[in-house]
C-alpha cells in the first residue's frame, strides 16, 4: 500500500510503459534491498523463534548499498538521492526499516512525508519466507511510479475498490508477473497457474474469469460487473507486460 499525501501525486499515469531508466532504478533498488534482505535473514534465522519479535539490528555485515540509519532496525539507501532523480516520488532519504510493529499480516509497507516516499518497512515475523518477501518487495516498489491507494474499511464495496483502483492493479500485476517469471519463466503469462500462490492473486484471478459470480459472492451492485471485467483485462495486460521486463 502507498499512501501519497498531496493530491496531484494521486493520479493515475495513463501509460503503464515504463521508461528504460524507470525500470533500471526499479531494478537496481530491488537487487539492492534483497541483498540486505538477505543479511538480515541470516542474523534472525540463527535466533529461537521467541527472540525474533525483540530482535534489534545492531550488528550485521553492511551491505555496500546502505548505511545505518538514526534509528534501530533501520538502514538508509545511500544511492537514493541518485534514484530519486528518476523516480520522483521517492525521497533522497529513502531508508528499509524491519520492523515488528507494523500490521502482521503485512509483508511489506511503504510510508510517506509530503509527495515521496520515505521508507519502506519489511515485516521481520514474516522474514521466514523470503519469497513471499521479495513478492511483496515487487509491489511496493512499482507504487513508486504507479500509485496506489489503501482499504478503508473490511466492507465487500471498499476491498473491490481497492482492488479495482489503478495502481493497485499494476502493482499487483507486477507481483504477478514476478512471480510467474521466477517459477514459468517467459511463457506467456498465464494466471490460472499462480492463483494459489496467495490470495491477492486468486483475487485477481477471480476479477478477470468470473466477474458476476464475484458481484454474486460478495453481494454488491451490479454496476462493479463492467469494472471488474476492465481490471481483469487490464490485470492480464499488465502482468504479461511486466512479465517481459524480466
Amino acid at each position: 500500500m502507498f499512501e501519497l499525501m498531496r493530491e496531484h501525486l494521486n493520479q493515475i499515469r495513463g501509460d503503464i510503459t515504463m521508461t528504460p531508466e524507470e525500470n533500471e532504478t526499479l531494478k537496481t533498488m530491488y537487487i539492492q534491498i534483497k541483498k540486505l534482505l538477505a543479511d538480515v535473514y541470516g542474523l534472525i534465522e540463527a535466533l529461537p523463534s521467541s527472540e525474533r519479535a525483540s530482535f534489534t539490528i545492531t550488528k550485521c555485515p553492511m551491505p555496500l548499498h546502505f548505511v545505518l540509519g538514526d534509528k534501530p532496525n533501520c538502514f538508509r539507501m545511500i544511492d537514493a538521492p541518485k534514484f530519486a532523480k528518476i523516480l520522483p516520488a521517492l525521497s533522497p532519504n529513502f531508508s528499509i526499516k524491519f520492523s515488528t510493529q507494523s500490521d502482521p499480516f503485512a509483508m511489506a509497507e511503504t510510508t510517506a512525508h509530503g509527495a515521496r516516499a520515505k521508507s519502506l518497512s519489511l515485516n521481520i515475523g514474516k522474514i521466514d519466507n523470503l519469497f513471499n518477501l521479495k513478492i511483496a518487495l515487487q509491489h511496493e516498489l512499482q507504487h513508486l511510479l504507479d500509485w496506489g491507494t489503501f482499504l478503508k474499511s473490511t466492507s465487500s464495496g471498499d476491498k473491490l475498490d481497492y482492488l479495482l483502483h489503478d495502481g493497485e492493479v499494476r502493482a499487483h500485476a507486477k507481483e504477478a508477473a514476478y512471480v510467474f517469471s521466477k517459477l514459468y519463466g517467459k511463457e506467456e503469462f498465464d494466471l490460472n497457474k499462480i492463483k494459489h500462490i496467495n490470495g491477492r492473486l486468486s483475487n485477481y484471478h477471480a476479477i478477470a474469469s468470473r466477474p458476476s459470480a464475484v458481484v454474486e459472492t460478495l453481494g454488491v451492485d451490479s454496476s462493479y460487473i463492467p469494472k471488474l471485467q476492465n481490471a481483469g483485462k487490464d490485470f492480464i495486460l499488465y502482468s504479461q507486460y511486466f512479465l517481459s521486463l524480466f
